[in-house]
């Protein structure tokens, strides 16, 4: 996700790249930001392969969501699993959104996270996403 640190630096935007386990990190449900992008894998109960995209109910959540899906299904090559509601646990001045690039338990999806291309389509399909949202 450097690649995306990198685009929204050039933007003039803040960014941070942090690890939710991260020692330096005193509470993530804390930090004192506008957006909040979370970039995570997750098994498949049904083997589906693909991304997803998760939002809060809030209305800019859902709309955030909407952005980078939509932007992701243009860029990638794995399936649109679609976008789905999810509590996350942070202050409600944040826009939270919940990224699935690939399944970690599907060959295809996993051989498409090791690839270098892949992940630098999924950072300049979240900037795409975000751009759309701020215009």
């Amino acid at each position: 996700m450097l690649k995306l640190n990198f685009l929204l630096s050039n933007c003039g935007a803040e960014s941070k790249i942090t690890w939710e386990k991260d020692p330096q990190e005193k509470n993530l449900k804390d930090l004192d930001c506008e957006i909040l992008i979370s970039l995570y894998t997750e098994v498949s109960s049904k083997k589906e392969s693909g991304f997803k995209v998760y939002c809060e109910e809030q209305k800019t959540s859902l709309k955030l969501a909407k952005h980078i899906n939509k932007a992701m299904e243009e860029k990638l090559q794995l399936p649109n699993l679609g976008i789905f509601q999810k509590r996350f646990e942070y202050k409600e001045s944040i826009i939270p959104v919940g990224i699935v690039p690939a399944m970690e338990d599907v060959r295809i999806d996993d051989a498409h996270l090791r690839n270098i291309d892949y992940r630098e389509k999924v950072a300049q399909a979240v900037f795409n996403g975000l751009i759309r949202f701020y215009s």
